[in-house]
């Protein structure tokens, strides 16, 4: 672990400890607005798997615009970044490249997993000497099967293989060195959380959080209670169960209001400090007709009001949020108005 994550985990752990970390934002709403299609399987990994965009003496459009965009939110103010990884498990990667299950294919995309992990530390350096933390995003098993925000995983949902969805990707990050922190993004079945929840630090060997998907009424998307998220692990820290490397729990690209409600409920529930994270999208409501998002009615619902990251970012804080950014839709701009929310 190197001394940049050990501080982090120190002072996320510490409750007495008033650093808080401010996490990028919408990657793939970047890309989109600046031209770039990621309507795919593996969504804003698409441009990783074209070979011109790993020439570096002719950049490609692409990755002239992937480098601006890690930069635009550094320079917003965040000091973690995730890799763009976030639908780019194995199953889809096959699909979306019409690849067989072979020795050679995996083989592959290790390679292209490893790529994007140094092509992301690259992005970070000479950031005027200040720590910034590479995230691995791996999106749930729901990400595969479009169910993140239904939790609808099928009548059988205790006994899906979930280490298959998640192990090619982890074999790789759990070695990388250009990845300080793994993040398990927008669970939104209980049966998956608890697995998550029964990796120990043999197979997890590294710092991670998960982040839940959460509808409005404080309950995962599968309509498990958070209450009932929070019995399960003081049940587990109870029996010392928990994975020493579980530094971070809390929602990720849930609705705007909603989010500060179930960081709330977390809080609440837990009988124990754990550091929480928060990242909800921008509030916006996406009509599946038109294929379009659109800002809600009520202002007060939308993220894009520096006010209204105010008000949040004080909720957050005071329910032991430590880690601040956005989801879905965010853009440079809302990570500038939560780190300047923070240093208020």
């Amino acid at each position: 672990m190197s001394t940049a994550v050990e501080k982090f985990v120190k002072n996320i752990s510490n409750p007495n400890d008033k650093t808080i970390y401010v996490l990028d934002g919408g990657q793939g709403t970047y890309l989109e607005n600046s031209g770039i299609n990621v309507n795919s399987q593996i969504w804003c990994s698409i441009p990783f798997t074209k070979d011109s965009f790993w020439n570096e003496n002719e950049k490609s459009t692409e990755r002239r615009i992937m480098e601006q965009m890690f930069k635009d939110f550094l320079n917003a103010g965040c000091n973690l970044v995730m890799t763009p990884t976030y639908q780019l498990n194995y199953s889809s990667y096959l699909t979306e490249l019409k690849l067989d299950d072979s020795e050679k294919s995996l083989k592959q995309y290790d390679s292209l997993l490893t790529k994007i992990g140094s092509f992301t530390r690259k992005q970070t350096l000479n950031r005027d000497k200040k720590d910034v933390l590479v995230v691995d995003s791996i999106g749930c098993y729901g990400s595969m099967i479009l169910a993140e925000f239904t939790g609808k995983y099928g009548d059988d949902a205790a006994n899906i293989d979930y280490y298959k969805h998640y192990k090619p990707q982890l074999d790789n990050f759990l070695q990388n060195d250009n990845i300080d922190i793994i993040g398990f993004e927008t669970v939104p079945n209980f049966y998956e959380l608890k697995f998550l929840l029964s990796l120990d630090s043999k197979i997890l060997n590294k710092p991670y959080f998960i982040g839940l998907s959460t509808n409005d009424n404080q309950e995962l998307r599968d309509g498990t209670p958070l209450s009932k998220v929070g019995e399960l692990l003081n049940e587990l820290k109870t029996s010392n169960k928990l994975n020493e490397n579980f530094i971070l729990f809390g929602c990720n690209c849930c609705s705007f209001v909603s989010s500060s409600k179930s960081i709330h409920s977390l809080k609440e529930s837990l009988n124990f400090y754990l550091p929480l994270i928060s990242y909800p999208n921008s509030g916006e409501i996406y009509d599946t007709v038109t294929k379009e998002w659109h800002k809600p009615k009520d202002e007060l619902l939308y993220a894009g009001n520096s006010n209204n990251w105010q008000v949040s970012v004080d909720k957050y804080i005071d329910d032991n949020c430590k880690v601040i950014g956005g989801c879905c839709r965010t853009t440079p701009a809302d990570i500038k108005s939560i780190y300047e929310a923070i240093n208020k």
